[in-house]
């Protein structure tokens, strides 16, 4: 016997907030994640107008994909080295930083938030046992770091590539 699932995603900025800082902070599945400048300064000065009081990265990007821009995820396997040193080369994270280093070549995701409501509905069809519904704060609460890179493998590349 089999049953299909119908899943139906919600999400709101504070969610998406939430899902992006679990991914980042997981040492997941992507290298590094980038975004246009003009548009989080955009969103960053929106959230300021609003009065927002503490405002992280995460609550900027989360109203930048509302806004309709992307983030750009790179792929950990792809040829990509940073900039000012050699492919392979061993860098600290430190050292990155001070450096002003950037990820060079490489290849890169492009996701938007249809893309990572799709990876949420993916995940969530995956790991769900009935068709009640979820949103992204079910993921968040009762996920993990783990469960937040799998949303944007699914976003990324439509399955779970790595892990």
């Amino acid at each position: 016997m089999e049953k299909t699932l119908k899943v139906d995603i919600k999400v709101n900025e504070e969610d998406l907030s939430c899902l992006i800082s679990n991914a980042m902070s997981s040492n997941g599945s992507f290298a590094w994640w980038d975004y246009d400048d003009d548009k989080y300064k955009e969103a960053k000065a929106e959230l300021e107008s609003e009065g927002k009081s503490e405002i992280c990265r995460e609550d900027v990007l989360a109203r930048l994909l509302f806004k309709g821009g992307k983030l750009r995820l790179l792929d950990p396997d792809s040829e990509w080295h940073w900039s000012g040193h050699e492919k392979d080369e061993i860098l600290w994270n430190c050292q990155v930083v001070a450096e002003n280093c950037v990820p060079e070549g490489g290849e890169w995701h492009e996701v938007g938030l249809e893309d990572i409501i799709k990876g949420a509905v993916l995940y969530a069809e995956a790991h769900c046992v009935n068709d009640c519904g979820a949103d992204i704060r079910i993921i968040c609460e009762y996920g993990d770091s783990e469960d937040a890179d799998a949303v944007f493998q699914f976003a990324a590349y439509g399955d779970i590539i790595y892990g």
